[in-house]
């Protein structure tokens, strides 16, 4: 039988403390075998709540609304965009995690932004804008805070802005040229169906479709760590079938195998180093590249997405409009493709100017 005992504690039969009080309107129950541990707790719930209380007065801190979407938004997203998402995210609780979500203000975010674009380039600031933009979205809907300050910030204007050059004459003409060449079949893939090096990696030979002169493109590679692993295109966009150029199908043709078998790496795809070394080898077989004396590591002079680049430039030169180009590209927005046929035609006047600017002085 329960005996209620002078200090506020009730003794059950079975030898247990406990203690009965109602907080914030809600009963609760505190029992242990020590009477002292009855009160640790019920002082420990004490501060918990009034904690709480203050947090909900006060408003949730950012870091702690920051963690709350971080948490779902990775079960949302691929592997690689967590990686590009990850650094912004924590240079945002960085700077913000300790001041309630509700009270981060414009001016803060902005200047926030214009220190980072003195050392970091203008994607990176823009991809923080968006993550930022993204928690405070979720603060608001989840009733964290009343409003966005995002929406009254832009990216600082003038930052440095990487433009990816186009290949020279010089390189075109040894890419072209490289049939044959060791490890050579991944950069012609590129450049004959303006493939994602991912993309190009996930190929696997029911793709290419000999009779309907076409090749499917439907999935992906993706390195998490060092280990590839197939996914499918972040967007719908990436689904896709593209032409098979004669120039391509001529190369294909004798090394055609099975079904299920990789055009690159055969029973599997290329592991993240494998294909630093597959590439280490074709540029050195060609020479696109340098290594200095001293023993640095071999720099190649060409990237993977030059040479897709290239493929937007012959259809931009073959007269495909933007909108057929956007399709075969396999780009989201429109914007993208739009971006790199202007930067082609740029480059085609500044050759032009330059050939002109020869002829004047001879």
């Amino acid at each position: 039988m329960a005996r209620k005992l002078t200090d506020g504690l009730t003794l059950r039969a079975n030898g247990t403390y406990e203690l009965v009080r109602r907080i914030d309107g809600k009963q609760k129950s505190f029992s242990s075998k020590n009477p002292r541990e009855v009160w640790r707790k019920y002082n420990e719930y004490l501060r918990a709540s009034d904690e709480k209380r203050e947090e909900l007065q006060r408003g949730r801190s950012f870091a702690a609304v920051a963690d709350e979407w971080w948490q779902g938004k990775q079960r949302e997203i691929a592997y690689g965009t967590t990686r590009c998402y990850k650094p912004a995210y924590e240079r945002a609780v960085q700077t913000f995690g300790a001041a309630r979500v509700g009270e981060v203000e414009p001016n803060r975010i902005d200047a926030f932004l214009v220190e980072l674009g003195q050392k970091s380039a203008r994607n990176t600031v823009a991809n923080q804008l968006s993550v930022l933009n993204m928690i405070f979205r979720y603060a608001v809907l989840k009733g964290y805070c009343k409003g966005n300050p995002c929406q009254y910030v832009a990216v600082p204007p003038h930052l440095a802005h990487k433009t990816r050059q186009l290949l020279t004459p010089e390189q075109l003409k040894a890419v072209k040229g490289s049939a044959g060449q060791p490890c050579s079949l991944l950069a012609l893939l590129i450049l004959y169906t303006g493939a994602r090096c991912g993309e190009a990696l996930a190929l696997q030979w029911k793709d290419v479709d000999f009779a309907g002169h076409k090749i499917s493109i439907t999935k992906a590679v993706v390195f998490h760590g060092n280990a590839p692993v197939i996914e499918k295109p972040k967007t719908a966009a990436g689904v896709r079938a593209v032409p098979l150029l004669t120039a391509l199908e001529t190369l294909l043709r004798p090394l055609a195998d099975a079904p299920e078998r990789y055009l690159i790496g055969g029973e599997k795809p290329l592991s993240k180093s494998a294909l630093n070394r597959y590439w280490e080898r074709y540029t050195k077989s060609l020479g696109l590249g340098n290594q200095s004396q001293t023993g640095d590591p071999w720099k190649p002079s060409i990237d993977r997405h030059q040479i897709r680049h290239e493929y937007a430039t012959m259809l931009y030169e073959a007269g495909v409009d933007v909108l057929a180009a956007k399709t075969i590209m396999g780009h989201t927005d429109i914007a993208t493709t739009q971006k790199i046929y202007t930067h082609i035609r740029e480059s085609r006047l500044d050759d032009a100017r330059t050939q002109l600017e020869a002829l004047d002085r001879r």
